[in-house]
C-alpha cells in the first residue's frame, strides 16, 4: 500500500530513507550527550562546593 504524494513510497519508507531517520537519530544522540554533560558539570560543581564547605 502506497501513500500518494511520496513518489510511490509509503509514509514510513519516506521517513526512513528520506533523511528523517538520520535527523531524528542525530537529535536524540545530541540530547543524550547534552544530558550527560549537564550531569557531569553538576556533579563536579557539587563536589567542588562540598570540598570548600567548612567542617
Amino acid at each position: 500500500m502506497t501513500t500518494p504524494g511520496f513518489g510511490g513510497m509509503g509514509l514510513l519508507d519516506s521517513f526512513m530513507f528520506g533523511g528523517g531517520f538520520e535527523i531524528l537519530f542525530f537529535l536524540i544522540f545530541a540530547l543524550v550527550l547534552c544530558l550527560f554533560i549537564v550531569m557531569i558539570v553538576r556533579g563536579v560543581s557539587q563536589w567542588h562546593r562540598n570540598n570548600n564547605s567548612p567542617g
